[in-house]
């Protein structure tokens, strides 16, 4: 996100918090959550009403730790997707499970993902500037590597205002390790090399339409390569940041989405409006930085407002000292992309402190991500008891909607 997207973001969550009711209770800071107990450790709230119920056939039962990689190595896949109903066409990645004994040795930059030699170049210049501890250099992933055998759930991913496909390329990594095809295309127009060129589109409703459409492009045309691997009757979408609201105007509209993740932004939203959160009548997880110096003290309480009005079952994950970037692989990558890197002031007090270490900030999302995809769209059993009964972790605060 620029530094004017920034601005964009905080002055017209500010403004919309001042006209509008959507603050609760008021604009004075974020809403107050439901009680959790001691802050020490990982909380849950209302626990006693489960995860939607099993089929008859009952849960699928599986030791997965999904605080750790899941069973699968992992392959990837660029392919250009042409979506000739809108004469729009942008480049997606697949990111799926392979066969372990396929397993790479080596690691791909992530400059090699770019889609031209120049962008690769740029990229890797980026890298080569930025805080070695936070902006991801390298994946231990195959590219085009054949399938696992079976078929497996998809989720749709959109990227950040101003980002790239594979800007989040490490969660996606996590689920395509137990067992998700993720698909994440590049939203032409608005990615880290129009923003370069002095091209990039505003951040707006307009291209939030785009957006959409290209989502449905990437599950309407998936990749050749991984036909016949793909449960279409299992559907997630995931975002951040403007992929946030993406991804739930995207769920609202399209009914093969049977679960949506957004992280670092409300998606019922003032600046970017579509998402109506009594129309998601579906599973749901909003992600909280409690530093997001991006979208600010008062975006944090649109993602309040958000969970106090799903209808649930939803859950709120809420992580100390992350910033916006912190859960994605382009922290520090650019200016564009500092909040979440190093030292900071706390946007509440101003007091100095450090962001939690990327590679913290992007296991907690992986953990609960990958859990609360493989509870609703695989009937996991081990998925279902992490939800209900998380793994303590002092940086990480859950609540739940029933």
């Amino acid at each position: 996100m620029t530094p004017s997207a920034n601005t964009l973001w905080s002055t017209t969550l500010i403004g919309a918090c001042l006209s509008l009711t959507l603050c609760l209770p008021s604009c004075g800071g974020e809403a107050t959550p439901p009680a959790e107990t001691d802050g020490d450790t990982a909380t849950t709230v209302d626990m006693s009403t489960t995860v939607d119920a099993p089929d008859a056939a009952g849960p699928v039962h599986t030791a997965a730790d999904f605080r750790k990689a899941g069973p699968y190595a992992v392959g990837v896949r660029t392919y250009t997707l042409t979506d000739a109903a809108r004469s729009r066409s942008f480049a997606v990645e697949a990111v799926y499970p392979i066969d372990p004994a396929n397993a790479g040795s080596g690691a791909l930059s992530l400059a090699s993902f770019c889609t031209s030699t120049a962008d690769q170049k740029t990229y890797q210049q980026l890298l080569d500037a930025a805080p070695k501890a936070c902006p991801t250099h390298t994946t231990d992933v195959v590219r085009d590597a054949a399938p696992a055998a079976g078929t497996f759930p998809v989720i749709v991913f959109s990227h950040c205002h101003n980002c790239t496909r594979f800007s989040s390329l490490a969660l996606l990594r996590r689920l395509a390790s137990h067992g998700f095809v993720v698909l994440a295309p590049d939203h032409a127009g608005n990615t880290l090399f129009d923003e370069l060129a002095g091209q990039g589109v505003a951040l707006g409703k307009a291209f939030l339409t785009v957006r959409v459409g290209d989502l449905k492009a990437a599950l309407d045309q998936p990749p050749i390569a991984l036909a016949g691997h793909l449960d279409l009757s299992r559907v997630g979408a995931l975002g951040h940041s403007f992929g946030s609201v993406t991804a739930g105007l995207f769920t609202q509209e399209d009914k093969r989405v049977s679960a949506v993740v957004g992280v670092a932004a409300p998606m019922q939203n003032p600046l970017l409006p579509g998402v109506d959160m009594k129309k998601l009548t579906l599973p749901l997880m909003l992600l909280l930085a409690r530093e997001d110096n991006s979208i600010t003290v008062v975006g944090n309480q649109f993602i309040q407002n958000n969970f106090a009005a799903a209808l649930g079952p939803a859950w709120k994950l809420e992580v100390d000292d992350a910033g916006h970037w912190s859960f994605s692989d382009i922290a520090g990558l650019h200016s564009f992309f500092d909040p979440g890197c190093g030292k900071a002031e706390r946007m509440t007090d101003g007091t100095p402190f450090t962001y939690l270490p990327v590679a913290d900030a992007q296991h907690i999302a992986a953990s609960w991500i990958s859990a609360f995809f493989a509870a609703h769209l695989n009937k996991d059993a081990g998925a279902i008891d992490f939800l209900a009964a998380p793994p303590a972790d002092s940086r990480a605060h859950i609540a739940r909607k029933p």
